[in-house]
């Protein structure tokens, strides 16, 4: 029978074979460095740089000031929003303001990706993980436990990681989870994150200063109007700010105008109120070949299948739910129905004015 000394010199030894294995890991894991991130002009470095989000600025500006008073970690932070409204750029203002890395990586994040992290980051860096709703969510049936949130959790609440061979300690860093879908994370997993700063809808004004302050970072000028031309094309969403104004910048000699975001918009095939063709195809294809006779009612209707063959899409209907459908639902134009997607009044009033 083992003495207690030599049970826990075993332990040890196993240990100390896990943490050496770890250590003849390639790194491939590559942080994002203040010098790095400040390679892109159109992105904001500091919280003052930010445009717009004053609650989520408020927040954060604490949570960065007490770091960096009581040397802790900043608490780990849910950002929660559409594609290309700043997740990113949050994450790399919080890791600008405290000077740290930022690490990026797409959830499920794995076992042997998280024991890989634990040898590359040190205390304070960040752990940005992409759509971190898919770590919440994984099938169980047929997965290592080693990659199931149980064990992200012993590294966000323990600082430690489970191993078959024992506990390992983990640097004290901060998780930044985004998620375009925060539905679908368990309360396990969002209660783990005390900062969950709010992303709000950005107000035409405002993208018409993102507008502006883009094209000042590429050493260009912009009229008022012309501004104001992306602001309305751009769907509020400020990444589609930057690609618009960086493609007038083709067509510009120092001074973007509206003739400018014009040819813009009509070589991209953007209507001026930011409809895609995939989006203009989809509201003229329900208009013109849509038409069903329900209780002697004219109903503009198809299912998302049909739409996606119609509109070029192979039958890809999460392309019509993730990139088409959402913003013409908000705009009024689309309803989700009983047996696929339902035109409204405006949508067809849209579809005609397309036509």
């Amino acid at each position: 029978m083992l003495t207690v000394h030599e049970v826990l010199e075993r332990q040890r030894a196993r240990v100390a074979a896990v943490e050496a294995q770890t250590q003849q890991t390639t790194t491939t894991i590559q942080a994002s460095h203040t010098d790095d991130r400040s390679r892109n002009v159109m992105r904001p470095r500091t919280f003052d740089e930010v445009v717009g989000q004053a609650s989520a600025k408020s927040l954060m500006r604490a949570a960065v000031e007490r770091a960096r008073v009581t040397g802790e970690p900043v608490d780990h932070v849910l950002l929660v929003g559409p594609a290309g409204t700043g997740k990113t750029t949050f994450s790399h203002v919080i890791a600008h303001e405290l000077d740290v890395r930022v690490f990026e990586v797409e959830a499920p994040v794995s076992f042997d990706t998280l024991m890989e992290l634990r040898e590359v980051m040190e205390d304070g860096d960040l752990l940005k993980l992409e759509e971190i709703h898919q770590q919440g969510i994984m099938e169980r049936r047929g997965k290592s436990s080693a990659t199931q949130p149980e064990v992200l959790y012993a590294v966000m609440e323990d600082r430690v990681i489970p191993t078959q061979s024992g506990i390992l300690p983990f640097p004290r860093i901060t998780i930044v989870g985004t998620t375009t879908d925060e539905g679908r994370l368990p309360d396990p997993f969002l209660d783990r994150f005390p900062l969950r700063p709010r992303l709000a809808p950005y107000g035409r004004d405002e993208l018409v200063q993102i507008a502006q302050r883009n094209a000042a970072s590429l050493g260009l000028q912009m009229d008022d109007r012309a501004a104001d031309m992306v602001a309305g094309a751009c769907r509020g969403v400020p990444r589609v700010v930057n690609n618009l104004v960086k493609n007038a910048g083709l067509f510009a000699f120092g001074y973007i105008t509206t003739q400018n975001i014009e040819k813009v918009l009509e070589v991209n095939g953007i209507a001026a109120d930011g409809l895609t063709p995939d989006m203009q195809a989809m509201l003229k294809f329900l208009r013109y070949r849509g038409a069903r006779t329900v209780k002697g009612e004219v109903r503009y209707q198809a299912s998302v299948g049909t739409i996606a063959t119609a509109i070029g899409k192979s039958r890809d209907s999460k392309a019509i739910n993730l990139r088409v459908e959402p913003f013409l639902i908000e705009q009024g134009y689309v309803q989700v129905a009983h047996g696929g997607r339902l035109l409204t009044d405006a949508g067809i009033a849209r579809a005609e004015a397309l036509a």
